[in-house]
């Protein structure tokens, strides 16, 4: 007697399926990545970021995870938070001609935990500084608080409604590209005996003052 046929050998038989139909069925919303293609100048001031006791290794290892968090897409779709019902329409998806380059796709999302976890290591860094005792006014160090704080929500970003995920990862977004630039323009953060502008403003932000109204 004949083997029954499992449902999967006939999986060939289904319609191709491609990412532009796939995404049909989800609400899409995209972020330009312009300047995503920011590469680790060679002449960066290293000494400018030891003193905040980062590792040459550590920050190239941040910039990249920064600069993969900014090009990944960006999307929501419309199964609102029901991950079993989700996990059978990519199931279902995988199981038809092209369905994997679909799945690829809907797996690398800007929203997921995997690819938010990148903006932690401006949390990371600040806790190295702070852990030696780094001067509350470094003009680095009150700019990577300053992104931070956009990062509060990070810690219960599971629980959000949708509309406040999808606005918490447009400010992750924002902060990614602050951290390249700031990177990328770090001797102007470098300390002296007068803020950068940008510092200054940032400065005033975090303590409610310009730093020499605290002198």
């Amino acid at each position: 007697m004949k083997e029954p046929t499992h449902p999967d050998d006939n999986f060939q038989s289904l319609p191709p399926i491609t990412i532009e139909e796939a995404v049909k069925e989800i609400e899409v919303y995209t972020i330009e990545t312009e300047g995503g293609n920011v590469e680790l100048p060679a002449d960066i001031d290293f000494e400018a970021l030891k003193q905040l006791y980062i590792s040459e290794e550590y920050l190239k290892e941040a910039f990249d995870k920064m600069l993969v968090f900014i090009n990944t897409p960006f999307f929501s779709d419309n199964f609102k938070g029901d991950h079993a019902k989700r996990a059978a329409w990519l199931d279902a998806i995988k199981k038809r001609p092209g369905g994997q380059e679909v799945f690829s796709f809907m797996k690398n999302n800007k929203m997921t935990i995997s690819r938010l976890n990148a903006v932690l290591y401006v949390d990371a860094i600040i806790y190295f500084a702070s852990k030696h005792e780094i001067s509350k006014d470094d003009p680095r160090l009150v700019a990577l608080k300053s992104m931070s704080s956009d990062l509060i929500e990070m810690r219960n970003y599971m629980e959000l409604p949708l509309e406040e995920k999808i606005e918490f990862v447009k400010k992750a977004d924002a902060v990614a590209r602050r951290f390249v630039d700031f990177i990328v323009n770090i001797k102007e953060y470098r300390p002296r005996t007068t803020f950068p502008d940008r510092a200054r403003e940032t400065y005033k932000d975090i303590y409610g003052k310009y730093p020499e109204e605290e002198q």
